[in-house]
């Protein structure tokens, strides 16, 4: 049976109000987790050596001489733009584009007492971001805000276990926070339901899960890495304010947030040269449906995904110009899982190019400074379905990190 549009309206953005801003992994997975990774398209699972391979390849932190901490700033901006078609021929807006900002945090040391042995732990953000559409466009009748903050805390441990190969394992905290807006000028006439007016949703919850990783150094100038990060159940509770009827109702829901599996292989093609090719594969396909219950007269209500597991494809590579300066680049392609059939307004494009480029500075023997941006070209979809308004999409999205690395 088709559902009603009201009631699809209502839910087609909640919890998923993250699309294109944050969709260079597709869906809403944040890679760019550290601004030396960015600046190479984030092809850094073979080749994390720093303290940032606690998410990278926590197998990575045995390479550590000495301790060290990484802190970075990364912000994003989105530019959607929407022409209808269809029953929504003559529509045609652009995002309001939001700027995000998400820092991370990590801190690493070998642990001598244990000879081989590193611990690390790193704050970041893997999932989140967001997108907005103007309160009196076409686009607000499905959503006008749509936002996800989560940030893990992720304490590992890592062991070489002979010279060659290095095993890590870690636990990771989510702790998430939710929002999502839409106006509903319509309401349900055939029930006697008036129009909601602007209704807000606020819910926030937590969930544990793990990760692993290891580094297997082929030759001398070759090393592979694999990953794995499990996946975590965020269970979220808050409310639903519905404008219109000047009421506020309990709400709560779950999110399955997917495995990734991650793999690499790096080649130190000369001295100052290295190259990475790596990959990704996340599990979306364990999105199926998102059931979000309340206590208004609209009880339960479950809008269908059926979003298909994704691949990311990275290329990458850091060239040592002198003492003092390095340079980075690459280029990634990140497939997109929701469907046409499901897509709603919030996670509407196609699959996504990026191209990459950095720049790191050693200011002292301890202190590194790193830069780097990012275009990314999400490809033009069409959508026609109950999730989204009919019409067509594309995306550009830009994205700008700096960072530090101090070595103790």
């Amino acid at each position: 049976m088709r559902i009603s549009p009201t009631i699809t309206r209502l839910t087609s953005g909640c919890l998923l109000g993250l699309g294109t801003a944050a969709a260079q992994a597709g869906g809403f997975q944040i890679q760019d987790q550290s601004t030396r990774a960015m600046g190479m398209a984030d092809a850094f699972v073979a080749s994390a050596d720093d303290a940032s391979a606690v998410y990278y390849n926590p197998a990575g932190l045995t390479q550590l001489a000495a301790p060290q901490v990484i802190g970075n700033a990364y912000f994003a901006h989105a530019d959607v733009h929407y022409s209808g078609d269809g029953r929504a021929q003559g529509y045609s807006e652009n995002s309001n584009g939001r700027y995000y900002g998400v820092p991370n945090f990590y801190a690493a040391t070998p642990f001598k007492p244990i000879p081989g042995m590193a611990l690390g732990l790193g704050v970041y953000s893997p999932f989140g971001l967001g997108s907005r559409w103007h309160d009196d466009g076409y686009v607000s009748n499905w959503s006008t805000l749509g936002e996800i903050g989560l940030y893990n805390i992720n304490p590992t441990v890592a062991y070489q276990v002979t010279d060659r190969l290095s095993l890590a394992v870690g636990a990771d905290y989510y702790t998430s926070r939710a929002i999502n807006r839409r106006i509903d000028r319509v309401g349900m006439p055939a029930l006697g339901i008036p129009p909601m007016g602007e209704v807000d949703l606020d819910v926030d919850g937590d969930g544990w899960g793990w990760n692993t990783g290891a580094q297997y150094k082929l030759t001398d100038t070759v090393n592979l890495g694999l990953t794995f990060r499990s996946p975590v159940v965020v269970d979220y509770d808050g409310t639903v304010q519905v404008e219109g009827w000047d009421k506020s109702y309990d709400a709560s829901t779950n999110m399955n947030y997917p495995a990734i599996c991650g793999a690499g292989v790096s080649w130190q093609a000369t001295q100052n040269w290295r190259w990475e090719l790596a990959a990704e594969y996340t599990l979306w396909s364990t999105m199926d449906e998102q059931a979000i219950a309340t206590s208004s007269p609209l009880g339960t209500i479950t809008t269908p995904m059926q979003w298909n597991d994704s691949w990311v494809c990275m290329l990458g590579t850091e060239y040592q110009l002198t003492e003092k300066w390095t340079l980075r680049g690459g280029y990634a392609y990140n497939e997109m899982p929701a469907p046409e059939e499901y897509a709603n307004a919030n996670t509407p494009t196609g699959d996504m190019h990026v191209l990459a480029a950095g720049v790191g500075y050693q200011l002292t023997k301890a202190l590194r400074l790193d830069t780097a941006v990012l275009v990314g070209y999400a490809m033009k979809r069409t959508l026609d379905n109950p999730y989204a308004p009919t019409g067509t999409y594309d995306s550009y999205t830009y994205g700008f990190s700096i960072g530090a690395t101090y070595t103790f």
